[in-house]
């Protein structure tokens, strides 16, 4: 009987994790759950950098790329986590003898691109592709610089994901759920 139980836990969780912008990983360690507004969001050429921690420990947050663009060349001193929240997106990959490997990413897709590579991602769908991108270890530096130089977009002007909605069914579900168990 126990063993019903924590498999229903598991698909109210599995429902959670696929309908919330998350990245769950092997290489993540932990789950984070992020929603667009709760990040620091600016401009780009390519459409808007989302900004949720960055520390010298880690840092995450999400690129979205309008359909028909390309991020600039970029590249990280540690191995970054990315996945596929919306959309699709096409990484290009540079290794240190210059060749290219080309990656596509649809949506629940995840990629690890280790320290030092440069990479771009594209945009070739009709719809905006959003990425949520985690870095292990210190690259502050490089995303303050942003910060200072990038034009900050105002939190009210921002369209609402509305994912917390979501996430409040699903804390009321799994509540009323375990509470059956305390009677």
């Amino acid at each position: 009987m126990a063993i019903n139980h924590l498999l229903k836990v598991s698909e109210i969780y599995k429902t959670m994790t696929e309908k919330l912008p998350t990245a769950m990983d092997d290489e993540f360690d932990d789950l984070f759950t992020i929603e667009l507004e709760d990040c620091d969001a600016y401009k780009l050429p390519e459409g808007v950098l989302y900004i949720a921690r960055s520390d010298q420990f880690m840092s995450m947050g999400f690129i979205e790329i309008e359909p028909g663009k390309e991020s600039s060349k970029k590249s990280r001193t540690v191995t970054g986590y990315f996945k596929q929240t919306e959309g699709q997106s096409a990484f290009r990959i540079f290794d240190k003898n210059g060749s290219v490997k080309e990656m596509i990413l649809k949506k629940g897709d995840k990629l690890k691109i280790d320290a030092n590579h440069d990479y771009i991602i594209k945009n070739d769908g009709e719809e905006n592709s959003v990425v949520f991108w985690k870095f292990n270890g210190d690259v502050f530096e490089a995303f303050e610089t942003l910060r200072k130089t990038l034009e900050k977009i105002d939190a009210k002007a921002r369209p609402k994901s509305g994912y917390k909605e979501l996430y409040k069914q699903h804390v009321e579900a799994r509540k009323s759920f375990f509470d059956r168990f305390k009677k």
